[in-house]
């Protein structure tokens, strides 16, 4: 008997068990509660197909479902009231009754063919299986009937559907597979299989992965064939490398499902298979080109902007960013002309510069029609720090798959303009100078044929004269120089103190109005130093003559370096007026230090200034103080515009200005005396930097005595 005739009995039973059929005496009153209860009935005929009764020991019918009724042309009101011996051929009944007796003693029933009464004289053959079951001590029999007919007729159409589904599988693009989930032999193996994995279905079913794949991928298998059947869950493994005996090494995209029995216990996996080998490669194609796109798009020394349909910026590289003095952060999603247009010279800032820019640009856009186009133009532009810069630009449309982008190209033609300026300049100052020297020479031709002796003598006197007047030009440009490096110098070097000594005394002011004394002490103890350290820098306006004379001397004493520090970063930021966060770093212990409190003072103040002066965007700025071999050492790092490559080697010489540095503060001074402070220390300076990106000047001084 099947499960599901079991099912449908084993509902009888509970709903007799329920509290309202305890009272319940006969079968009539079963019946119509059977009867009546639809929702089982449903419920039971939807899940069962078979034909299937239930009687008692005399006979009666109990339940019958729809199949019963169909396959023995009656209802089920009639049949319940009928005998189910009275269905049987009469030479049939007394034969059953000795078996449902016999059953009843062995518990065993063997399926037999048997004959029942079918419509007129008629009789139609069923095979016949029983099951016993007992209910409140009663014994109850489970009848279920089979048709061999239809049996052969349904494994005919069975057939037929498996063909069906075969043929539908072996012919998916995809490959198909099944295994038991016993010992994960193959049951399924479509043609896809065979023409990925090399093997014939007659050889691959039967067997498992271990047969056809080195132990290690086997094992992969196996392993996601376990997670599956143990999860209950589908899984997807998005990327899977075979080696294929027949096309080589593939990449599979696998997903693998259970497939349960009526107890809900794994019985089969199922697994699909799509090749995405091509797919892969074209992928990873892809991507190189793009990364290939990305690299050249990014180091080209010209600047380059996309755009898209309407004009907006989508993209631009670091040269643009150099070129027009903006980050893309600050252009993106903005229109072109909106951006040419900001930075065009002041005097072409108007409207009408503004729509004619705007309506050349948007006309391009919309119909490919660009008054420049194919043709490098020449603009003047000036950028939000003052700076001006000839450019040339080329606009061009790149067609791809789903749209079209427009490319811009900027050349920065600066330096190109003034060289070509000079070469102007000095072939007309050399066409009048030849002019010139042409005239003097033929006139002095003229006079030597007359006197020859004359001339030479003339000769002689504007020589000595021209010797003269060039030293002594040579010598007033020398002192003059000499005097205005040493008023900038004193500029430089006294601004620092004199800001520090009017802050202060602001600050004592205030403090003095609330009486904060402590306060108070401190700035007065700020203002002597600054007074004192002014007074020093006199000596130090010579420093960098006296290193190169030997002349300088130290003056050693036991400092507080890690106060020194914190001073110089407030005097810094007084100065700078607060606009740069400066990060004092301390490691180690830095309190009784032997060293030239002003030297040490003169570093850290000019590293700091610098660090601020050249960090035009308010980067942070950081002041680390370490513990070194036998010694100390500062570091002072910035993010700011850092120095060129081809400047580094020059830092250090005196009045030397970078060429980044714009209007940036600053005589060139105090590297030069940064360094001749360390020499004087017997230390070390190194400048590590990178243009665009930052500074870092690294100060390393060894300890003159141990510490105190």
């Amino acid at each position: 008997m099947s499960r599901k005739a079991k099912t449908l009995a084993d509902s009888v039973i509970i709903m007799e068990d329920k509290p309202d059929w305890r009272s319940g005496k006969n079968a009539t009153r079963r019946h119509k509660a059977i009867l009546d209860s639809e929702s089982y009935k449903n419920i039971l005929n939807s899940l069962d197909s078979s034909c299937y009764a239930i009687i008692s020991i005399d006979g009666n019918i109990e339940y019958a479902n729809d199949n019963f009724y169909k396959r023995l042309m009656s209802n089920i009101d009639s049949l319940l009231n009928h005998n189910y011996f009275s269905l049987l051929k009469n030479d049939e009944v007394e034969k059953f009754k000795r078996k449902l007796k016999n059953l009843i003693k062995t518990k065993k029933y063997k399926p037999e063919k048997v004959q029942f009464k079918y419509r007129k004289n008629g009789f139609q053959e069923f095979k016949q299986d029983v099951e016993l079951f007992k209910l409140k001590g009663k014994n109850y029999f489970r009848v279920t009937l089979e048709n061999e007919d239809e049996l052969n007729e349904l494994e005919i159409e069975l057939n037929k559907t498996k063909r069906f589904l075969e043929g539908i599988i072996d012919n998916l693009p995809v490959t198909v597979f099944v295994k038991d989930a016993k010992e994960g032999r193959f049951v399924l193996w479509n043609k896809k299989c065979e023409k990925i994995f090399g093997l014939k279905s007659e050889v691959a079913l039967g067997k498992t992965d271990y047969d056809f794949f080195p132990k290690e991928q086997a094992d992969f298998f196996r392993q996601k064939d376990n997670e599956v059947l143990h999860s209950g869950k589908l899984i997807d493994i998005t990327e899977e490398p075979i080696e294929s005996p027949l096309i080589g090494r593939r990449y599979l995209h696998t997903i693998k499902v259970p497939i349960y029995d009526e107890k809900n216990n794994p019985i089969f996996l199922l697994g699909f298979s799509e090749d995405i080998t091509e797919k892969k490669v074209s992928e990873e194609d892809l991507r190189a080109s793009e990364e290939k796109f990305r690299s050249m798009f990014e180091q080209s020394l010209d600047g380059l902007l996309l755009m898209n349909e309407q004009g907006k910026i989508i993209e631009c590289n670091q040269a643009a960013e150099n070129i027009l003095g903006f980050k893309f952060e600050q252009i993106n999603g903005r229109p072109i002309y909106d951006l040419l247009f900001n930075v065009s010279p002041a005097e072409m800032k108007n409207p009408d510069v503004y729509e004619n820019l705007k309506n050349s640009f948007i006309s391009y856009f919309e119909t490919g029609i660009y008054p420049w186009e194919k043709k490098w133009v020449e603009r003047n532009i000036e950028l939000t720090d003052g700076t001006k810069r000839v450019i040339t630009t080329l606009v061009f449309p790149i067609k791809t798959v789903n749209r079209v982008i427009f490319c811009e190209i900027l050349d920065d033609i600066t330096e190109r303009k003034k060289a070509e300026e000079e070469i102007n300049n000095l072939n007309r100052s050399l066409e009048y100078k030849i002019m010139e020297r042409t005239a003097m020479l033929r006139k002095s031709l003229l006079e030597l044929n007359e006197e020859i002796e004359l001339r030479k003598e003339a000769e002689k006197k504007l020589t000595d004269a021209k010797e003269k007047i060039t030293n002594a030009y040579n010598k007033e440009k020398e002192l003059s120089d000499l005097k205005s490096r040493f008023i900038s110098m004193i500029s430089h070097e006294y601004r620092t103190p004199l800001t520090i000594i009017m802050t202060s005394t602001f600050l004592l002011e205030k403090y003095y109005n609330i009486q904060d004394s402590e306060k108070f002490g401190e700035k007065i103890e700020m203002v002597q130093s600054s007074v004192q350290n002014m007074a020093q820098m006199l000596e130090n306006v010579l420093l960098v003559g006296k290193g190169e004379t030997g002349s300088v001397r130290t003056k050693l004493k036991i400092c507080n370096i890690e106060k020194l520090c914190e001073q110089a970063v407030e005097e810094v930021q007084i100065i700078d007026k607060f606009a740069h966060n400066i990060e004092l770093l301390i490691n180690g212990d830095f309190e009784n230090v032997k060293t030239d409190e002003i030297m040490l003072h003169s570093i850290l103040i000019n590293l700091l200034l610098n660090a601020a002066n050249y960090s035009p965007g308010n980067e942070d700025i950081r002041l680390e103080l370490s513990e070194a071999k036998d010694g100390i050492q500062f570091k002072i790092i910035d993010l700011g515009i850092g120095i060129s490559p081809s400047e580094k080697p020059y830092i250090f010489d005196s009045f030397f200005r970078g060429s980044n540095i714009g209007l940036s503060p600053g005589f060139g001074v105090g590297l030069t005396i940064v360094k001749t402070c360390v020499e004087e220390l017997n230390g070390k300076i190194n400048v590590e930097s990178e243009l665009y990106k930052g500074t870092t000047a690294t100060v390393y001084l060894p300890h003159n005595v141990e510490y105190v």
